[in-house]
């Protein structure tokens, strides 16, 4: 569901897509992002910029909050940006 881009020092950016229907769905989307990462912005190795696109082809209208955070930290533990814990 989610793509991840990586640069150096901590900054956090997320895109939702314009193709979306309403932009009540693409605010939602991009809440959920944004809490997924404040919800384990401790759990960072070293200082990041995160680029963290919505892919096109998944239904965001079943998103829902815990699976975009588990989606969010099993990307992060891959590319061992947070501790694997």
């Amino acid at each position: 569901r989610i793509i991840l881009k990586l640069f150096t020092t901590k900054t956090f950016a997320n895109i939702v897509a314009l193709y979306m229907n309403s932009g009540l769905s693409k605010h939602r989307i991009k809440r959920f992002i944004r809490e997924a990462y404040t919800a384990i912005e401790d759990e960072f190795v070293d200082n990041y910029n995160l680029l963290i696109i919505w892919k096109k082809n998944v239904n965001y209208e079943k998103a829902n909050f815990f699976d975009v955070k588990e989606d969010l930290e099993n990307i992060l533990k891959k590319c061992e940006i947070i501790g694997k814990n």
